[in-house]
């Protein structure tokens, strides 16, 4: 008799419990990768603590991520963004664009608002603007105390505060030297401080002519220098027109230039309505336009002042 074993079936196409997992595990993170992708706008929130110069991610969404983008420094920036201080726009509506508005200490600085009225607290002492005791008034560019009254030797020169030559008095906010009293040829023209015809004084902090004085057409529009009519002197340093005389339509109202009714005359540099006449309570503290006591008249631009919210209400 012939007894054979039984024939064991074996399906093929059916994977271990553990196989199976797996490879849902693969599916469902590739679908996440995938979707993340196809939507970047739901990833740009940096994770805490994470610069966002170093955190992987595309933050301000311009198809570039951490050192790729330009407007990182380093690893330690934390913000992808361009700063105000060198995005070509009169963010403060004074007139001066990025470097040439003194309130720009650099390309880096994130406003071209002073210090004493940006509303930040940018020395993170926990107070802000003329809450600030080191603030002397709203046109006052830093919360901090100044480097020639802080007990620090900043330039590392060997002398702090007074006693350091470099420092005028209390108020004075640099230790540092200027470019036209260093002793070195900061615009590599072969000519140093007071003999490069670039310094006006010891004082003056710039060797490089202005964009007025310097032989090149800055803005491309075929007139270099003095030629250029948007040169008012050699000491100006832009080329550039104004937002009411450049033949476009800057605040989108449909009236350029001096059609605008916000433009004074061809030298102002925003068609933008004031703030003191814009509806809005820009400075946040409760009053609009010129019910707000920091309001001279439509025309001034600021509603920001030398009094807090609080003030108002303390007497």
């Amino acid at each position: 008799m012939n007894w054979s074993q039984p024939t064991r079936q074996i399906n093929t196409e059916q994977s271990s419990p553990d196989q199976s997992a797996v490879f849902r595990h693969l599916m469902g993170t590739a679908f996440i990768v995938l979707l993340l992708l196809a939507n970047p706008a739901t990833a740009v929130v940096s994770p805490g603590g994470v610069p966002e110069c170093s955190d992987e991610m595309d933050n301000d969404l311009d198809g570039w991520t951490d050192l790729e983008d330009p407007n990182c420094v380093d690893g330690n920036d934390d913000s992808e963004q361009v700063a105000q201080c060198d995005d070509n726009v009169d963010n403060d509506a004074d007139g001066l664009l990025d470097l040439d508005d003194p309130d720009c200490f650099g390309t880096e600085d994130p406003t071209e608002f002073p210090q004493c009225s940006d509303g930040l607290d940018n020395d993170l002492d926990g107070f802000i603007d003329l809450a600030d005791p080191n603030c002397v008034d709203d046109s006052d560019d830093t919360e901090r105390v100044a480097q020639c009254d802080d007990g620090l030797d900043n330039d590392a020169d060997g002398f702090v505060d007074l006693e350091d030559s470099n420092c005028i008095d209390s108020e004075d906010n640099s230790e540092r030297t200027t470019q036209c009293n260093d002793g070195i040829d900061n615009d590599l023209d072969n000519f140093i401080d007071l003999d490069d015809f670039d310094c006006i004084d010891s004082e003056d902090d710039s060797e490089f002519a202005a964009q007025c004085n310097d032989g090149k057409d800055n803005d491309q529009d075929g007139f270099i220098d003095l030629e250029d009519a948007n040169c008012t002197d050699s000491e100006d340093n832009t080329e550039q027109p104004t937002q009411c005389s450049d033949n476009l339509d800057n605040d989108l109202d449909g009236f350029t230039d001096l059609d605008d009714s916000n433009c004074v005359d061809g030298d102002d540099n925003s068609e933008a309505v004031a703030q003191c006449d814009d509806g809005n309570d820009n400075d946040l503290d409760g009053f609009v336009d010129l019910a707000d006591v920091d309001c001279v008249d439509t025309e001034d631009n600021s509603e920001f002042g030398p009094l807090i919210f609080e003030d108002r209400f303390e007497n």
